[in-house]
């Protein structure tokens, strides 16, 4: 008897070691992935400085500059999916005692920066392009999940659409002013070209009727995405 009890007891004290360690990795594999993705974020905005002093040098609107402006765009755009990708696998299995907060103020203020040169570079250029910005909320809002893949997968399909997802909770001073810039009362809401506000969800081909009703980019108006 004293033998089987024995024998419990040390498996008692197996799992709770392995227990133990499983945690001690999770919590310092979080610990240094949280600082390099936040590092990889920094460098990203570094990336976008660049591109805005390129976009403000002289000459900046003719159709060469546009060009390699809009090509930019693109790179950045493929850059920032990858990140925001990390983010998203990084907090959705957050790892206990490690603070994931900066990472989700620091991707939000990086999807805002983004959205901000390419408004910026598309006015200057023509609007040749449209941008898409929607905002969503993480919690509670099915549609915004199934709305941000659809602006997702425009983007992906056309050079000619800019998508970016920005949840609307973080609290950001710059994410507060959109808010307040385009009244946003409910989730999901879709800006078009930083002018043309649409509320609730949208199907892909509604989304692609709103582009074509509010914009002069005429290949959504006859697209077969």
């Amino acid at each position: 008897m004293e033998s089987k009890n024995q024998k419990l007891m040390l498996a008692a004290i197996c799992t709770v070691l392995v227990v133990s360690l499983a945690f001690s990795l999770g919590y310092n594999i979080g610990r240094v992935q949280v600082p390099s993705l936040l590092n990889s974020l920094q460098q990203y905005n570094g990336d976008l400085d660049n591109l805005l002093l390129a976009a403000s040098l002289g000459n900046s609107n003719s159709s060469a500059s546009c060009g390699i402006l809009y090509s930019s765009l693109s790179s950045l755009s493929s850059q920032l999916n990858t990140l925001s990708t990390e983010a998203i696998d990084l907090t959705s299995q957050p790892t206990p005692g490690v603070n994931y907060t900066g990472v989700i103020v620091q991707l939000a203020y990086t999807r805002v920066s983004y959205w901000l040169i390419a408004q910026r570079i598309n006015d200057q250029c023509g609007n040749k392009i449209v941008t898409e910005l929607m905002f969503y909320s993480p919690k509670n809002c099915p549609n915004c999940v199934t709305e941000g893949n659809e602006i997702a997968y425009l983007s992906s399909e056309t050079n000619a659409s800019i998508g970016v997802v920005l949840d609307g909770t973080v609290n950001l001073q710059v994410v507060s002013s959109l808010n307040r810039a385009f009244n946003i009362t409910t989730f999901p809401t879709l800006v078009i070209n930083g002018k043309y506000v649409v509320k609730g969800y949208q199907t892909l081909p509604q989304i692609l009727q709103d582009i074509c009703a509010d914009t002069n980019v005429s290949s959504f108006c006859d697209s077969t995405i």
